[in-house]
């Protein structure tokens, strides 16, 4: 069976897009902004007119920054235990 590919040279949220095709994994070339190219990983169930037609309706939404209490949490820290280091 042959991994399915698409090129596109519109905006492509890689996170987003494998989402709206079940989470099975992919991977993109964007060296070319022109022309990416989107591959399904080995083993995923994605045919290739799926691909096609998720990347043709795909409208890429930017990853939102994270916030400050979200960047703290991710390193185990939180703005009370900050603000009780600091006597605030």
């Amino acid at each position: 069976m042959t991994r399915a590919e698409t090129t596109t040279a519109t905006a492509v949220n890689l996170a987003q897009l494998d989402t709206d095709l079940g989470g099975h994994g992919l991977t993109m070339n964007a060296e070319n902004d022109g022309a990416k190219i989107v591959a399904v990983s080995d083993g995923s169930p994605v045919t290739q007119a799926d691909l096609d037609a998720a990347v043709a309706a795909h409208a890429a939404q930017p990853n939102p920054e994270p916030t400050l209490d979200e960047k703290l949490a991710s390193v185990g820290v939180t703005v009370a235990e900050i603000r009780t280091a600091l006597g605030l």
